[in-house]
């Protein structure tokens, strides 16, 4: 579906990562780690209703992951 005139699309991911030992690199200077909690606190945007959404969202999805998990189910 195109955009409109003055419209902007974004994606927002939830992913679930192990982090390696954190190398300066590039631009980057620093990570932080955050717990649920301080998600929407943390983010400039975590505010919003974007980052409600994407904050239930992955909430959902790790607590189908962790019960998949627990029942043996794979794939």
């Amino acid at each position: 579906m195109p955009l409109t005139a003055g419209a902007t699309s974004q994606l927002r991911y939830w992913a679930r990562v192990d982090l390696l030992t954190f190398e300066l690199r590039f631009e980057t200077r620093f990570r932080r780690c955050v717990t649920t909690v301080e998600f929407s606190q943390v983010l400039a945007w975590g505010q919003t209703r974007m980052a409600t959404t994407v904050l239930e969202a992955g909430l959902n999805a790790e607590q189908a992951f962790t019960a998949k998990s627990q029942s043996g189910i794979t794939g």
